[in-house]
């Protein structure tokens, strides 16, 4: 989930991105790894935990927007570096 969160960020250029497209990279990531994407809940849920380990920021959108959804930020750390550093724990 980590690793489509930052391949997303760092794709769009994007500050933030909406869990739905979040969504779309971890199913393609899946199935490139060989692994069985987990459903939408479920998704929410890992999402969840990586913002209550202060991993990610994620906060519901507001006006301005159509409907609802939950866009995700990495304040504190490059997604370049994050992207690289998932990507050799996930190789080895």
């Amino acid at each position: 989930m980590l690793l489509a969160i930052a391949r997303t960020l760092r794709m769009t250029n994007a500050s933030e991105v909406a869990l739905g497209d979040v969504e779309r990279e971890y199913r393609a990531l899946c199935s490139e790894y060989g692994e069985r994407p987990r459903g939408h809940t479920k998704v929410w849920e890992y999402v969840q935990v990586l913002k209550n380990m202060g991993i990610i920021s994620a906060r519901i959108s507001g006006p301005g927007r159509r409907g609802k959804t939950t866009l995700i930020s990495i304040p504190s750390i490059p997604v370049e570096s994050l992207e690289k550093e998932v990507m050799a724990k996930i190789s080895s």
